[in-house]
């Protein structure tokens, strides 16, 4: 709308200054409150927000020690690490396995006699096929013919670097020749061991120094052999994981050891650590958004929903476990205690170790019961943070009062825009009355002024 923007030409009032000071005080105290209603919304939304993640990363907790299977971890130890070492996977079993090891697994090594330098000298020209007795093989040729492709360095690479080498590696070793010199020498190996493993080469006649027949053994290979409760097993590998469902050992030395696998109390007692860490972080971030806090009040300070999921939490924290009739019922019987002053819990890790390693199964029953302590809470967690869940509600409820903010600002905005249409109407009314005065009123005293006698005229 248009506005006069000078002074008023009658009364010399700046009328768009006076009129836009007259709205702007009309304006003041409904923005304030509205700016007011507006940061509590937002902070109030911030909150909620705030509190999910908190509920979120409790329920991680939770998934760790609801679920009976997280209560089926089993750990695996050996008596003596020096004859062998174990670790288990989600498919063991608690038991105990007497092991015997009456020999390793020992890999295919052979070498080659001297040749003078294995960067010039030729060792010969043809075919090498190289094979084991799980039926793998591969082929190189060799021309020789002044390519200088068959010195014992060429020849190694090509072993190494061949596409269909199926698991050997060769090596040229540097060794003295006996006579105050050094010679090089060819040095094949299996990457795997045991017998099925144990190579064949066999050469053509000009590279017959590299054939089988002409290659010296290092040492025997041979498979693992030993026993788990006097059953006799044989194996290619000392790394076995197919003679203990869920078990799997590596032999280091032969000699006996029990192995055992018991319930892994370790990574249970580390779950519950973590239950309780987040249990006090999403505590915590409850007591701050909804307490008056002495005096600076929390964003969800009095609200009836946060409320509610407080006393829910420490219901389902702190009731016993009806279903379970022996002594381990409740946090407390297994080592959680609450500070009066804080409300933060705390867990006395040895005590809960000490009743998993007697009782391991009343500790998972009290967590993972139907009416368990992760259980319940996650259930009721569940209802509050799920999509289209109480604290959703809230949410939508607190957006929907915050848009009605921008509705109620347009009302304000379409009022003072009345107003500073009528006011200005007024002035400009005002200001043209004030003009009329000013000129009858210089009319008037020039006439008075030329009448006779009048301000200085004739007697």
């Amino acid at each position: 709308m248009a506005t006069i923007t000078a002074s008023g030409i009658g009364s010399g009032i700046d009328i768009s200054g006076l009129v836009q000071q007259l709205v702007n005080a009309e304006r003041a105290r409904p923005e304030q409150l509205l700016n007011q209603r507006e940061a509590k919304l937002t902070s109030q939304i911030s909150a909620i927000g705030s509190i999910k993640s908190a509920i979120s990363t409790f329920q991680d907790s939770l998934d760790k020690l609801s679920d009976p299977a997280a209560f089926t971890v089993f750990s695996g130890s050996s008596s003596d690490e020096d004859i062998a070492t174990v670790t288990t996977n989600e498919n063991a079993q608690q038991g105990s396995f007497d092991l015997v090891v009456t020999q390793l697994a020992t890999a295919y090594k052979s070498i080659s006699t001297g040749f003078a330098d294995a960067g010039t000298t030729e060792v010969g020209t043809g075919n090498i096929t190289i094979a084991n007795g799980n039926g793998d093989t591969f082929s190189l040729n060799f021309a020789g013919g002044g390519s200088n492709d068959n010195t014992l360095n060429n020849i190694r690479d090509a072993i190494n670097n061949d596409s269909a080498n199926f698991g050997v590696t060769a090596t040229v070793l540097s060794v003295n020749d006996g006579v105050g010199g050094t010679e090089s020498k060819l040095v094949l190996t299996s990457n795997e061991s045991g017998t099925s493993n144990a190579l064949t080469i066999t050469a053509d006649a000009s590279l017959s120094a590299l054939d089988s027949s002409n290659l010296t053994a290092i040492g025997v290979v041979q498979n693992a052999e030993y026993t788990i409760d006097n059953q006799a097993i044989t194996s290619a590998s000392n790394s076995i994981s197919d003679a203990i469902s869920g078990v799997n050992f590596e032999l280091i030395a032969a000699g006996s050891s029990t192995l055992t696998v018991n319930n892994d109390i370790d990574a249970v007692a580390a779950n519950v650590e973590e239950f309780v860490t987040s249990f006090n972080a999403l505590k915590k971030q409850l007591s701050d958004l909804s307490s008056y806090n002495e005096g600076n009040p929390g964003a969800l300070f009095g609200d009836s929903t946060i409320r509610n999921l407080s006393s829910q939490i420490n219901d389902a924290l702190y009731s016993a476990v009806g279903s379970i009739t022996g002594d381990y019922d409740s946090l407390l019987s297994v080592g959680i205690s609450s500070d009066a002053f804080t409300s933060e819990i705390s867990l006395d890790t040895d005590k809960l170790k000490e009743i998993l390693a007697t009782d391991f199964n009343a500790v998972s029953d009290l967590f993972t019961a139907t009416d368990g302590i992760a259980t319940s809470l996650d259930e009721m967690l569940t209802g509050y943070n799920q999509f289209a869940g109480l604290l959703d509600s809230k949410k939508d409820s607190l957006n929907d009062r915050l848009s009605l903010i921008d509705d109620s600002r347009e009302r304000i905005d379409y009022r003072l825009g009345k107003m500073e249409a009528r006011l200005t109407a007024q002035f400009i009314a005002m200001d043209s009355l004030v003009q009329t005065l000013n000129s009858t009123g210089s009319f008037l005293t020039q006439q008075l002024a030329n009448l006779p006698g009048v301000l200085g005229g004739d007697n």
